[in-house]
């Protein structure tokens, strides 16, 4: 990957036998987007590898042409506090410490407290599409129905 792209950086974290814990990158052309379109990102691991069953997130934003640019990846060996904490501190260093203004993210709390533990001035919001999701599992049959009050 470095040979087709020589701006592309990565970060690793491993366990005491040398296992990956926690793997972040990005490639050159999305550390540049990320200081022109990097104040408001979303990031979401919902996704889930099938070989190696780890989570896996992407960090993205929007250019001015309304066009999602991909800022970086994440593979996560669990999704706990302390992994996101090393992934949002690892990926500000990775990005010449610049911290996004906004983050939009699901609702997993282990998220919310790290981004509350190391993106300190970061504005954080849930993400609309996983507010209406969890509505619409959560109250089922009240969810379309018109119901008087």
């Amino acid at each position: 990957m470095g040979a087709a792209d020589p701006e592309f950086t990565y970060s690793v974290q491993v366990d005491d036998d040398s296992r990956i814990m926690n793997l972040l990158w990005t490639t050159g052309k999305g550390w540049a987007q990320y200081h022109y379109f990097g104040d408001a990102i979303t990031f979401d691991t919902t996704y889930r590898t099938n070989v190696y069953d780890m989570p896996f997130g992407l960090i993205v934003g929007v250019n001015s042409h309304f066009q999602s640019v991909i800022f970086g990846g994440v593979l996560l060996r669990e999704e706990k506090v302390e992994n996101f904490e090393w992934v949002f501190r690892e990926f500000v260093k990775m990005m010449s410490g610049k911290n996004p203004v906004t983050i939009l993210t699901d609702q997993c709390r282990a998220m919310e407290v790290a981004i509350a533990n190391v993106l300190l001035d970061t504005k954080h919001h849930w993400c609309k599409w996983h507010v209406l999701r969890k509505a619409k599992e959560r109250l089922g049959a009240l969810y379309g129905k018109n119901v008087q009050v």
